[in-house]
């Protein structure tokens, strides 16, 4: 009875003291006091059965006190003004990352100390499916091109987790505030001229890099329908397949979509100079405008779309138009390497040894951090 006593009382005073410390918010009070009521239920269990182990069971030593008692401070990453959790997330196959994507983490990591950095991995992926998930499984697997499956887990990491996705090959240009501090939900978006010049139509949504809260409708949306059975069964011509059903093209569909409920909270699709300032040398765009160069100022007044789009790259100084659409705005520059996308020989480094800052998906469930 004496011990018993003794024991009511040590919980009674460490209620006290968390109730009085600023350092602890409500919510890791509540979980404290049930840890500790859980422990003093069992410990009363024990006791009565025999005593057996009823003597340790009720014996709780400093060192347990403070493992109990974290601070949530301690446990809760930040948020951008807008709510968007301050998690950056690339995507690779495993932790040893192909040399020149080296720059890509160097600058984000440097260049925004106060966010956590995950990198998934092919092993991560799986896992994080498995848990929270599992029904999307069999669609996921069925994607005929690695890309469809790239494609499709950043938007399952951004509507479960929030933050911002971004490809291997951006690399930072600039803190990522306070140039994103007012949006709760972006795309980036192709630079206009190279939409204008491939596409025939004035924007496009690009999923190199997208941010957003925890649990968006707008995301919910776009799973909806990467993940419908009949996605997975259209294997067209690659990449055709690629952009209509999991990529740039699907994402725009969905975005126009969205914005015709003016009821639907608020999408932003940033323009160029925030993440692609650059159009895409391997698009052969600028080599295309030069070679009509000659033509197109004799001919100023009948030009088709591509050619007008050629004149305003010609005026601007083809590859020197670049340089105009990185701004103060500008917190990433897409160089689209796209090195992923080939079997290729190169040097690789382990991420995760070259930036202790990395975390793993593992860390990220286990750490409560969210």
């Amino acid at each position: 009875m004496k011990r018993k006593i003794l024991t009511t009382l040590s919980v009674l005073t460490l209620i006290g003291l968390v109730f009085v410390s600023n350092k602890f918010s409500a919510k890791s009070f509540g979980n404290s006091y049930r840890l500790f009521e859980n422990r003093l239920i069992n410990a009363d269990k024990a006791g009565q059965d025999g005593g057996r182990g009823g003597g340790n069971a009720t014996r709780y030593n400093v060192t347990t006190l403070v493992l109990i008692s974290k601070p949530a401070a301690e446990t809760k990453i930040p948020r951008t003004p807008a709510g968007v959790p301050k998690i950056i997330h690339f995507v690779y196959r495993d932790a040893n990352v192909l040399a020149p994507y080296r720059e890509a983490l160097q600058t984000c990591v440097t260049k925004n100390p106060d966010w956590q950095v995950v990198l998934w991995t092919d092993q991560a992926i799986k896992a994080f499916m498995q848990k929270h998930f599992s029904s999307h499984m069999k669609v996921f697997e069925s994607f005929p091109h690695k890309i469809q499956r790239s494609d499709a887990i950043r938007y399952l990491i951004l509507y479960k987790y929030g933050g911002l996705y971004m490809d291997l090959d951006m690399t930072c240009h600039a803190p990522l505030l306070p140039s994103l501090a007012p949006h709760s939900c972006f795309l980036d978006s192709e630079r206009r001229h190279q939409t204008q010049f491939l596409h025939g139509r004035q924007y496009s949504a690009m999923n190199s890099a997208m941010g957003c809260t925890p649990g968006h409708p707008f995301f919910r949306q776009v799973i909806r329908f990467v993940f419908r059975p009949s996605t997975a069964k259209r294997n067209f011509l690659f990449p055709v397949s690629i952009f209509s059903t999991t990529g740039p093209e699907m994402l725009t569909k969905q975005f126009d979509l969205w914005k015709r409920d003016a009821a639907n909270p608020t999408v932003v699709m940033l323009n160029e100079t925030y993440f692609s300032p650059k159009i895409n040398p391997r698009s052969g765009i600028y080599g295309r405008c030069k070679s009509m160069a000659p033509r197109l100022q004799r001919h100023s007044g009948g030009l088709s779309p591509s050619q007008r789009v050629c004149l305003q790259l010609q005026q601007m100084g083809f590859e020197k138009s670049d340089e105009l659409f990185i701004t103060n705005r500008t917190v990433a520059i897409h160089q689209f390497t796209h090195l992923g996308y080939h079997k290729q020989r190169m040097p690789t480094f382990d991420a995760y040894k070259e930036f202790p800052r990395l975390i793993t998906y593992e860390q990220l469930e286990s750490s409560q951090l969210l």
